[in-house]
């Protein structure tokens, strides 16, 4: 008996064994596995950190966990993504695994850039330091990138150049062929926006041969959106336009959620550029259809497991009323009667209740993805107003121009815009902007965003010579601006003079 039981303990340590040498073995995976098999990965790494809490392996949970949120990231699911590496974050402080924590942190700072840039920074500051103290140059890498794209989103382009070329110094010193075009990518951005296009495309084409000769298939589709870009900052919208269009042929675009609706975006702002409102407005459409398609799939995938759950709670249950039935046979009619009326009463009892709380989830879901819709709706055209002005900076930047952009908002004022009046001041200041630059071809330009309990104020002006009265019809625009302010109920105003030209348009009661 005693050997009987050693056997079997000695088997069940060695499947044990099995299974974490397992877990390990597909953790070990690098970074682009996940890239190049993304929805694949989402399901994988979940098995995986399944397995390892089932065994108790919480460090080798932690970095499943921390692998399937990148994936949920790149496919898209940003709020299951950063649910996920926060549970790999707290597995990983338990467990005292520092440099794992520094990665994590780092990589759940990136995810958040679009949604809390500060939040963000806060979190690749705190997974810097870590991995600075630790002396991880591999972890460094990647975080000196990521932080180098934060500081560009905020403006700060010298510290961002800073932390690309760190991270390019490390990349290249460990030979990291995964690594290095990310930087390059970086620093051709950053040279694009600062007008070096030759440099630009210089490091692209070095970034395009390592890609090529590892056989990246996910970082070159990268680099295809690259070049796009760079061919928008040079102001080359048809070719910016073609090589975006040209990506969306591309099936594997789709499996990367975030590069579909980053494609299906920047075609609608270039064609907005171009003034094709048809485009515009199919690749609007396109974009809203697929981002709605992503939370479907979402929905649709929790109602699946919810009815999977209760249809195997419901099997389970069948199985051990029949047992009894069986078991009831043998004994007296007066006692399987009774059985048999007491599970007709659970079981139309069961029924209804099952009904009726599938019903509640239906409505809860459909109640908390009306909620999300419109959310998620607000923050996009509050986001779009800052991003669009901020595109009217960087579009001067190219000209050689200077360009002031002020935002007051007094306190305790709440600004909400519809998509309509959003439209329209967006309109008036790029129709003011390009008049500037078409017709004062010297001094700077400057914009002016106000709220106040009152009004919302949008001023620009220029220091060119100004407009004679008899000139103001030959500028076409300015009619369009004057229709767009009235149409969203607000007041237009225009001064020219020797000391320049200015246009206020105010909106009452926002």
């Amino acid at each position: 008996m005693v050997l009987v039981l050693s056997i079997l303990l000695s088997s069940l340590h060695a499947i044990a064994d099995f299974d974490r040498a397992w877990v390990d073995s597909v953790n070990s995976l690098d970074r682009g596995y996940i890239f190049s098999n993304i929805e694949r990965s989402v399901d994988q790494f979940a098995e995986v950190a399944d397995r390892a809490r089932a065994l108790g392996y919480e460090a080798g949970e932690a970095r499943a966990l921390q692998s399937r949120g990148v994936a949920l990231y790149l496919n898209g699911r940003y709020e299951e993504g950063v649910e996920v590496t926060l549970r790999a974050i707290r597995l990983f402080e338990k467990l005292g695994l520092r440099r794992e924590l520094a990665f994590t942190l780092g990589e759940l700072g990136y995810e958040m850039k679009r949604r809390n840039l500060g939040r963000a920074t806060e979190f690749m500051r705190r997974a810097v330091t870590i991995a600075e103290a630790e002396e991880d140059s591999v972890t460094l890498c990647t975080l000196y990138d990521n932080f180098g794209v934060l500081h560009r989103m905020a403006d700060h382009s010298d510290s961002a150049a800073f932390f690309y070329r760190r991270a390019l110094d490390y990349k290249v010193s460990l030979n990291d062929s995964l690594g290095i075009p990310f930087s390059l990518n970086n620093l051709s951005e950053l040279l694009a926006q600062e007008g070096d296009y030759d440099q630009a495309e210089e490091l692209m084409l070095r970034s395009d041969a390592i890609r090529e000769a590892a056989a990246d298939s996910f970082g070159l589709l990268q680099n295809r959106a690259q070049w796009a870009e760079l061919a928008f900052a040079q102001g080359d919208l048809s070719q910016a336009a073609d090589r975006s269009e040209g990506l969306l042929k591309v099936p594997a675009v789709f499996e990367h959620g975030a590069m579909a609706i980053y494609c299906y975006e920047r075609l609608a702002t270039i064609y907005e550029q171009m003034e094709d409102y048809e485009r515009v407005y199919r690749h609007r459409l396109r974009f809203s259809a697929y981002t709605d398609s992503l939370f479907s799939v979402e929905n649709n995938a929790r109602m699946a497991a919810l009815e999977l759950e209760f249809d195997t709670e419901r099997k389970d249950r069948l199985i051990a009323e029949s047992r009894l039935e069986a078991a009831a046979r043998s004994r007296q009619i007066v006692v399987l009667v009774a059985v048999v009326g007491v599970l007709i009463v659970l079981g139309v009892g069961g029924v209804r209740f099952q009904r009726q709380k599938r019903r509640q989830l239906r409505q809860e879901h459909e109640w908390r993805a009306r909620l999300s819709q419109t959310e998620h709706q607000q923050q996009l055209v509050d986001e779009k107003l800052a991003a669009k002005l901020q595109d009217l900076k960087r579009q001067c930047a190219g000209t050689g121009r200077h360009f002031d952009f002020e935002w007051h908002c007094d306190a305790g004022v709440e600004i909400e815009l519809s998509s309509g009046r959003m439209l329209d001041i967006l309109r008036i200041a790029q129709e003011a902007v390009q008049n500037a630059l078409k017709h004062n071809r010297r001094g700077r330009i400057s914009m002016q965003l106000e709220a106040t309990n009152e009004e919302l104020s949008l001023r620009v002006r220029d220091e060119g010579p100004g407009f004679r009265e008899e000139d103001l019809a030959q500028v076409s625009g300015l009619a369009h601006m004057r229709q767009r302010c009235h149409h969203s109920g607000g007041n237009f105003g225009l001064s020219s003079g020797d000391g320049g030209t200015e246009i206020v348009c105010s909106f009452p009661s926002i």
